[in-house]
């Protein structure tokens, strides 16, 4: 791999001191799966796993003389596993350990990267929620101004219903109504878009699924999902009139 374009840990799953490590992994395993069967001694599988060691410059030294990587490595521990290293690499080919070697670090390595695509989508969401956050910050102003602007609108009617002596609270009523009106308006045509902009990109999403061997499709609100969203939307109108009204309704006083 190319060191300046490797992160560290990547690096390092694919040296050379891994790729062996991971042989001998695969060598003990099976070593414990014949002792297991009563292939090979129990004593044997103990000697080996306490004594196997390998160091990669003796390998490449011995493979100069086999001219072949397994045998160098197998060698190589034989020097200090002794007499039970006849046991190693016992009913096995070069490929069955070196390509599920090779497996192994290919787990390992999504491993790593399942890692950093989690933390990515963590930042994702994390941003998602600041978006929501100010989204329904801009659907309470919104809300807020235009039934600011319904009151003064309805100004000379407010004056008189205050006159008669009716109080704030009688007066905020019909705005509040208004408020959750626009609020259920606004959830709605949202979960209009949501779901028909789904419905336009799950066809596609699945033809690209399908090139990977894949079945993956894109799943809608859903009934409870819908729910949420119109009691959301339903009750930052509410809260956005209140506030609005609870400030201006104050300011209007009938004048004698």
């Amino acid at each position: 791999m190319i060191d300046r374009y490797t992160l560290p840990e990547m690096g390092a799953l694919w040296s050379e001191q891994t790729k062996f490590q991971k042989w001998l992994d695969v060598e003990i395993a099976v070593c414990e799966v014949h002792a297991e069967m009563g292939t090979i001694p129990r004593e044997a599988l103990e000697q080996i796993k306490s004594r196997a060691q390998f160091s990669v410059a003796r390998i490449n030294e011995i493979e100069k003389t086999t001219d072949h990587d397994v045998i160098a490595f197998t060698t190589n521990l034989a020097e200090s596993i002794g007499e039970a290293s006849r046991f190693v690499h016992y009913g096995l080919t070069s490929s069955d350990v070196v390509d599920t070697a090779n497996a192994l670090l290919l787990r390992d390595a999504c491993d790593i990267l399942l890692k950093k695509i989690d933390a990515l989508l963590d930042v994702l969401k994390r941003v998602l929620w600041v978006v929501i956050a100010v989204l329904g910050l801009g659907v309470l102003a919104v809300i807020g101004n235009t039934i600011r602007l319904e009151i003064q609108q309805r100004r000379p009617e407010i004056e008189v219903t205050k006159l008669v002596g009716g109080s704030n609270a009688f007066v905020r009523r019909p705005f509040l109504y208004t408020g959750i009106f626009y609020g259920l308006g606004g959830a709605l045509l949202a979960a209009l878009i949501i779901v028909g902009g789904l419905a336009y990109l799950d066809r596609a999403v699945g033809d690209l699924s399908a090139q990977y061997g894949s079945q993956f499709h894109l799943e809608g609100l859903g009934r409870r999902g819908v729910g949420i969203l119109i009691g959301v939307g339903a009750g930052l109108g509410w809260l956005g009139a209140l506030i609005s009204t609870g400030r201006h309704l104050r300011q209007i006083e009938p004048r004698a």
